[in-house]
């Protein structure tokens, strides 16, 4: 799981393994060149043409990655098709719905729940600001995806989901 960027860095490593059950993407983006063109105009104030391209050309220089490997359509291709749910919100200036909307399209994934929370919600703040609603969602969903059993430990014992375990408020 993760939200905005760390959704698309959720995304990048499971198109990278074998090893998810489930994919929950919340306020994720469609690419970094389609971000950084976002943001200059909607952070910024300057004009996509030349500063996103500029921005990116000097930014994978001095950090030395490859811009065009950010790109979570790309990733969504590649990865393994595990349930996924995605998050969105039509308050969310800065992403929109509709780069989450593609990713569920393109996702070969059987189950595919895409969450679109109203206009109240912005980029990345649906768990802020609906906590309890949310928290059910995520359990909900996981619960359903890959059951209350996550895994086996070293000598054949069963992992159970947090909100199992005794004591562990629901």
């Amino acid at each position: 799981m993760g939200v905005s960027m760390g959704a698309a860095a959720t995304l990048q490593a499971a198109a990278e393994t074998n090893h998810c059950a489930a994919l929950i993407l919340d306020s994720p983006f469609s690419s970094i060149h389609d971000i950084v063109s976002r943001h200059c105009w909607l952070l910024l104030g300057l004009p996509r043409y030349p500063f996103s391209s500029l921005f990116l050309f000097w930014f994978g220089r001095l950090a030395d990655f490859d811009p065009e490997r950010v790109d979570c359509h790309k990733a969504m291709v590649r990865a393994k098709p595990v349930p996924l749910m995605i998050i969105t919100s039509e308050g969310d200036l800065r992403m929109g719905t509709a780069g989450a909307r593609a990713l569920r399209d393109e996702s070969r994934a059987r189950l595919k729940v895409l969450k679109v929370y109203g206009m109240e919600v912005g980029h990345g703040s649906a768990g802020r600001i609906y906590p309890e609603p949310y928290g059910s969602l995520l359990v909900g969903f996981l619960n359903g995806a890959v059951g209350s059993t996550i895994g086996r430990g070293e000598n054949g014992g069963v992992f159970t989901a947090s909100s199992e375990r005794e004591g562990f408020p629901k």
